[in-house]
């Protein structure tokens, strides 16, 4: 059965991990779609070319394809089978999954409710040839079943693309490009890890009521505990990852399939409170030296991302650390950093230090961002992936 539908229900959990684009990416460029002899019609979302790459809408292009087509609302997942062959979106994530195990980082997002993805990516992981045609532009998806060649299919069509064409460039006068926003020439995250607990909501009250953002490396025990946190994190659009369950270093660090289970049965607790998934992770204690290049490379192969910190606040080094101290370290720290990461905890000292902490950084010219599953990660061994 082919699944039919508006991805209405998608576009809160699409808020959560789509970056916001330009105003020079917006302006968008058309490009028709061809799966084998067939040029297709789309009756609302259109295909557009961003940067070089062509987006289609994806339940019209997996009807051409003749595909079979699932969206699971509590994962946010949408998957595609065709001839034995599967992808997956995460649309929580932008990751784009294949049935030979490789995750692709891509731009997911909607055009009049419709979700949008990559066309060359998408195709070809399900076994289907991309060849570009610029005459149209044509992007043409073919199998082993397409009988014109390249050049007959565009002079097939040619009349109707150019009728279409004029009309186009009638409804949108060419615009004088819009210069870009100026990026913050200092960018702090925020960073918080081992909640939901007891003084995590005097945090969020903290963030909201000073308008700044975070991220929170959340343990899945407490999830359970603190389900409404973990979802009013997710409601306020704070940015969420996984610290993992047991914050045990001799569990956690067993093996590099230990540290993926962790990440994995959190994840679970995650979406199961919250309907939300996440690719961003923090391990206990920092990734060195517990992080080896094979643990790396299960986690990256598992879909995760790793982060660590450059600013340590020592918030949590002893019971007796007061709120001065933490805020003294956190300034120490973080003068001269064009971009600092934070480590902070959900801890009582450190949400009295977080309103001081917060206008310092304002005051010191600081952008507040939060950290999305496709930023590129920081940690302590490099590793960008």
């Amino acid at each position: 059965m082919r699944w039919g539908f508006v991805f209405v229900t998608m576009i809160a959990a699409l808020l959560f991990s789509i970056l916001p684009v330009t105003a020079a990416e917006l302006q968008a460029q058309p490009v028709w779609i061809a799966v084998n002899d067939e040029l297709l019609t789309f009756p609302d979302a259109q295909p557009e070319l961003r940067g070089g790459t062509t987006y289609v809408p994806v339940r019209f292009v997996a009807e051409a394809m003749q595909a079979d087509l699932t969206w699971v609302p509590v994962t946010s997942l949408v998957t595609i089978y065709k001839d034995g062959r599967h992808i997956t979106l995460d649309t929580a994530n932008g990751i784009l999954k294949t049935d030979l195990g490789e995750q692709h980082r891509v731009d997911l997002y909607t055009q009049d409710q419709r979700l949008m993805a990559p066309t060359r990516l998408m195709s070809e992981s399900l076994g289907y040839q991309v060849s570009y045609i610029a005459s149209g532009p044509i992007s043409r998806i073919k199998d082993d079943s397409a009988k014109l060649t390249d050049e007959e299919l565009a002079a097939k069509f040619k009349a109707r693309i150019d009728k279409e064409k004029a009309k186009w460039e009638a409804e949108h006068p060419a615009q004088q490009p819009v210069p870009e926003a100026p990026k913050p020439d200092k960018v702090v995250y925020l960073t918080f890890d081992d909640g939901p607990n007891a003084y995590t909501e005097q945090i969020l009250n903290t963030l909201k009521e000073q308008g700044v953002t975070a991220t929170f490396f959340v343990l899945g025990p407490q999830i359970e505990q603190h389900k409404d946190l973990a979802k009013r994190m997710i409601d306020e659009s704070y940015s969420v990852g996984l610290h993992g369950m047991t914050h045990d270093s001799k569990k956690i660090y067993r093996s590099p399939q230990t540290v993926v289970q962790e990440m994995e049965d959190c994840n679970k607790i995650l979406t199961q409170a919250t309907g939300f998934r996440t690719a961003i992770m923090r391990v206990p204690y920092g990734s060195k030296p517990w992080m080896p290049q094979n643990y790396r490379d299960a986690t990256v192969n598992a879909g995760y991302h790793m982060w660590d910190w450059n600013v340590d606040s020592y918030d949590s080094k002893s019971s007796t650390r007061t709120a001065d101290e933490t805020y003294t370290e956190i300034t120490n720290q973080v003068s001269g950093k064009k971009n600092a990461i934070v480590l902070l905890h959900d801890k009582k000292t450190t949400a009295d230090a977080l309103p001081k902490i917060i206008k310092w950084l304002k005051d010191n010219g600081y952008a507040f961002e939060r950290i999305y599953g496709s930023t590129p990660p920081v940690n302590f061994w490099n590793d960008q992936r």
